[in-house]
């Protein structure tokens, strides 16, 4: 999960706690860039209180982040494909 601030995580918690689960989601995806089913999960884990701060997720799969190809990937970082 990702680490935010203890303000935003109560804010995201109240927003799901009334009734509005998806706009929750979308508030924590726009702190932490997270994919829709990281966000959703860590929203429901901040409902249910056992939300863990920690690093961002590993890069996606087929990716380019770190500037280390992914070898299973036929893409390179500036999109080309390989052979």
């Amino acid at each position: 999960m990702y680490s935010i601030p203890p303000e935003k995580k109560q804010q995201i918690k109240q927003i799901a706690q009334s009734g509005k689960m998806i706009e929750a989601i979308k508030e924590y995806r726009l702190l932490t860039n997270a994919s829709l089913k990281d966000a959703k999960g860590a929203v429901e884990a901040l409902m249910r209180g056992d939300y863990v701060d920690g690093p961002a997720p590993a890069s996606p799969v087929g990716g380019v982040i770190s500037g280390t190809p992914n070898p299973r990937s036929n893409v390179t970082r500036q999109g080309d494909r390989r052979n």
